[in-house]
């Protein structure tokens, strides 16, 4: 999910018993004189902050939850902060958690558990769609359904995301040559 998914999500959209997650809204901060879109479908919660329809029909998608997503989020539901906005991830107070203070939660929980990025930046929350996609590719998952994952409209956007490891990639292209009988080398 994109931040903006995550911080917006409600009870209401999750079902723990069929086990999925309605991604039906985006938390986003519109200033309180600005203008919304007439065509914007729009929840106004607390100040400046509102919740919104995703970016594009794509955007808008129901994941499947695995088991331990299940036990964790009715762990949470139980221990988490009470949200008069029905927020899953609520500020202490209840109210919509800030991207600044989501990012600063974010840095705080690689340093605490030592995760470091080669060269000078610290890894982006948003990164972790980008492994996502390349983990569920490597693990042979179609085109369609990691696209119906992540809520991409087309695979050209879903593509962009995948970094698919080197050594991976030419195990597959020798899977395929073996399967088409070609020799592992050619001799001179």
């Amino acid at each position: 999910m994109r931040q903006g998914e995550c911080l917006g999500l409600t009870w209401e959209c999750v079902d723990l018993k069929t086990k999925t997650m309605d991604v039906s809204w985006q938390l986003r901060r519109y200033p309180l004189d600005a203008a919304i879109p007439p065509n914007l479908l729009v929840r106004r919660l607390d100040g400046q902050y509102i919740l919104t329809a995703p970016k594009t029909k794509a955007g808008k998608r129901v994941i499947p939850l695995v088991p331990w997503m299940v036990t964790a989020l009715e762990r949470w539901r139980e221990v988490g902060p009470e949200s008069e906005h029905g927020l899953v991830w609520p500020r202490p107070s209840g109210g919509p958690v800030s991207k600044g203070d989501d990012l600063a939660a974010w840095y705080g929980l690689l340093d605490a558990v030592g995760v470091v990025k080669p060269g000078s930046r610290q890894w982006v929350l948003h990164e972790a769609r980008h492994t996502t996609v390349s983990l569920l590719e490597a693990a042979g998952v179609p085109a369609a359904v990691i696209i119906g994952i992540v809520g991409h409209a087309t695979y050209a956007s879903t593509r962009r995301y995948s970094h698919t490891e080197l050594e991976r990639a030419r195990e597959a292209l020798a899977t395929v040559a073996d399967d088409l009988g070609l020799p592992a080398a050619l001799t001179a």
